[in-house]
């Protein structure tokens, strides 16, 4: 409670978090009341007497379910300055005339559950702030007459459901400091060339929308501008980059990454404060501009898939840079330069396939600060893991995915306290097993681990599951064996065991992997019923949104059982696992199991007809019948028939009157899918007798 300095009247009122029930109609009788705070209360629903508060100049409410409607007396508080609504989830719908609070100058809406803005927002004429933040249901179309609010200063409209394009009366807008329209996927068409206008502009961040076309070259008007993203997402930007974008000299940061621009960067040598600049993925031609190791300032450069080519380029006066990517560019091939190692607060270093040769350089003299180091698809010597990176005592990431290590898998990571992401996937290492080393006891530090495509044999160490891992690809061995029930981690949000020779069971365990993003399971020798049931899958759907794909790096997100022996007869949990197989695949179409509804019928006294229903995976391999003159067996081999498509088959040269037994299975070769050959449990025994 605040009063007055006289202490005759409440001036401020702070109720968070203490009360429940009803906020009493007596609320009116606070005549000088100018500020009142109810976040994390319980109270339900606000009485129409708080619109009797004309004193009232800040009005936030927040973190509370029971707050479903505003009343509509709200919009008479005429001296109201900012009004604050944030994290309402029962929040359905705004006061139609809230465009009638006259005085209010910021409007935050965060975490509701609108559906729509009502239109009178657009006739708040002294507004300068408006905020609209995570508001996924909120589906009406972006308000046309946002030009109208002629005093923003700032507008932020981020991670919403509005749709339609940006109005070309955002010109209107003169006012405006900061820009931020942002993570709204249905957000299209183009930027207007109004956006010119803006000249006050410092902040214009338009990034991951679904915003299509190239730069208005009105852009080159904003010369206030210290901050320009357009990174995409989805849809991409495209054409060429317009030179006027050199104009802006007092740009800090220049995100143009995640799009399809095309040719060559226009000059940046004006742009003498840049801090940032992230221009990659992108379809650029021509070499990295040489003006970037003129840029002193410079801190982050990230310029991964942006297409160019040419020298690897030469940054040695850049004293600043901490974070450089110049990873996937097709740079004329050559060592790993000097340069690099002289580079004085350098902390994450991705040169990958960037085309260097050569010995790998020891990056031993920054050991003392590179904390992110990768060098993946690069054809290095073949050579060990060198043991220089036992010296990385503050590396916390290492990626050396191909890059032609061979020799044992040895434990190069005492020294590494701080390691928790490994790659050392597509390596021709020696054969062998995984090596104990791998486990809390030694790497309890460990976070992610690859070791995909590295000739691993064997089963799976039992220590390998006491790592904390959150992310685990052994992907491309010859691992053998059951799954452990220790596959059992809360914390295990990326699985890949995909295209090993495993087999079993799966076990009951892996349901309960409720927080896993990406479960790949495909191409091994996995048998039996799925012990998963649709009403308590163990997928966390609530991470997964439309895409099998996220933003966590480029990974599957969802599930691959394909090309294993598994099987389900339940329904919705068949129906569910098409949502979340690649390409909405059917795993059943893939899997090696024996044909259903065997049926024998006695033709003559030597043949017998057998029939079955069709598999439904019918691609290679053959359906294979075994037969036997007792029901235990011993069973042999009568014939193995292809293509799997076939349904029938006739079995001559038997004896008369002979009782014959049968069973069916199917076997499926090696390929391209899975490593290994395999071959079905038979299914029922079914008989006939000979005439």
């Amino acid at each position: 409670v605040l009063c007055n300095p006289a202490g005759t009247a409440i001036v401020g009122l702070e109720l968070n978090e203490l009360l429940n029930g009803t906020l009493p109609a007596a609320i009116r009788d606070l005549t000088q009341l100018e500020s009142l705070s109810l976040t994390g209360t319980q109270l339900r629903p606000l009485p129409a007497e708080i619109g009797s508060l004309a004193q009232l100049r800040s009005l936030l409410l927040g973190k509370s379910t029971f707050i479903v409607a505003l009343p509509a007396e709200i919009s008479n508080l005429g001296a109201l300055e900012t009004l604050e609504l944030k994290d309402l989830e029962g929040l359905t719908a705004l006061p139609t005339t809230l465009g009638n609070l006259d005085a209010l100058e910021t409007l935050i809406l965060e975490e509701a559950a609108i559906t729509s803005l009502p239109s009178s927002i657009t006739g708040l004429g002294a507004l300068k702030m408006l905020q609209l933040r995570n508001l996924e249901k909120l589906s009406s179309a972006l308000p046309a007459g946002l030009g109208n609010l002629t005093h923003l200063e700032i507008l932020s409209i981020d991670t919403t459901g509005l749709k339609g394009s940006l109005p070309a009366s955002l010109g209107n807008l003169r006012a405006l400091r900061d820009l931020r329209i942002s993570n709204n996927s249905l957000i299209s068409g183009t930027i207007p060339s109004s956006i010119g206008n803006l000249s006050n502009l410092v902040t214009l961040d338009l990034s991951a929308n679904g915003l299509t076309g190239g730069i208005p070259a009105s852009i080159s008007s904003l010369t206030s501008l210290k901050v320009l993203s357009l990174l995409g997402r989805n849809a991409k930007l495209s054409g060429v980059v317009p030179a006027g974008l050199g104009n802006l000299t007092q740009l800090e940061a220049l995100i143009l990454g995640g799009n399809a621009f095309t040719g060559a960067l226009p000059s940046l040598a004006g742009l003498t404060h840049l801090k940032v600049v992230i221009l990659g993925p992108n379809s650029f031609s021509g070499s990295v501009p040489a003006e970037l190791a003129n840029l002193l300032d410079l801190r982050t450069i990230f310029l991964r898939k942006a297409g160019f080519s040419g020298e690897f380029p030469d940054l040695t006066g850049l004293a600043e840079l901490a974070e450089l990517n110049l990873s996937d560019n097709a740079f004329t091939p050559g060592p790993i330069p000097a340069w690099l190692l002289g580079m004085p607060k350098l902390r994450r270093l991705e040169i990958a396939a960037t085309g260097r040769q050569g010995e790998m350089t020891s990056f031993a003299p920054l050991a003392a600060q590179l904390e992110y180091l990768g060098l993946r698809g690069n054809a290095f010597t073949p050579g060990p893991v060198p043991a220089w990176l036992s010296s990385m005592s503050k590396l916390e990431s290492l990626d050396l995915q191909a890059t032609q290590r061979t020799g044992p898998l040895v434990n190069f990571f005492p020294g590494m306290a701080k390691l928790s992401a490994v790659n050392l996937s597509s390596n021709n290492f020696d054969p062998g097993p995984i090596p104990g080393f791998f486990s809390s006891a030694t790497l309890g530090q460990i976070r992610r681990l690859d070791l995909s495509r590295t000739q691993r044999k064997g089963a799976i160490p039992a220590g390998l599951w006491t790592l904390f891992l959150d992310s685990l690809k052994l992907e491309g061995n010859q691992l053998t064996g059951k799954l452990s029930a220790d596959v059992r981690k809360p914390y295990l949000r990326i699985l890949d065991l995909s295209n090993n020779q495993l087999s079993g069971a799966l076990p009951p365990e892996i349901t309960t992997q409720t927080g896993i993003l990406s479960l790949r399971l495909n191409g091994n020798k996995f048998s039996g019923a799925l012990p998963l049931r649709a009403d308590n899958f163990f997928l966390n759907e609530d991470m997964i949104q439309g895409s099998l794909t996220n933003a966590f790096g480029d990974e599957l997100v969802g599930i691959d059982l394909r090309w294993n022996l598994l099987t389900s007869t339940d329904a919705a949990l068949i129906a569910k696992l098409k949502t979340l197989h690649p390409a909405g695949a059917d795993f059943q179409a893939t899997q090696t199991v024996a044909p259903t509804l065997g049926k024998a019928t006695a033709l003559s006294k030597t043949s017998i007809k057998i029939t079955w229903s069709p598999v439904l995976y019918q691609s290679e391999g053959a359906i294979l019948l075994t037969s036997a003159t007792k029901a235990a067996g011993p069973f042999v081999a009568t014939a193995s028939i292809a293509p799997k498509s076939l349904s029938t088959f006739t079995v001559n040269h038997l004896k008369s009157k002979t009782k014959y037994f049968f069973r069916l299975a199917t076997t499926t070769p090696a390929g391209k899918n899975n490593p290994s050959t395999l071959t079905s449990p038979p299914g029922p025994v079914f008989a006939a007798t000979t005439q």
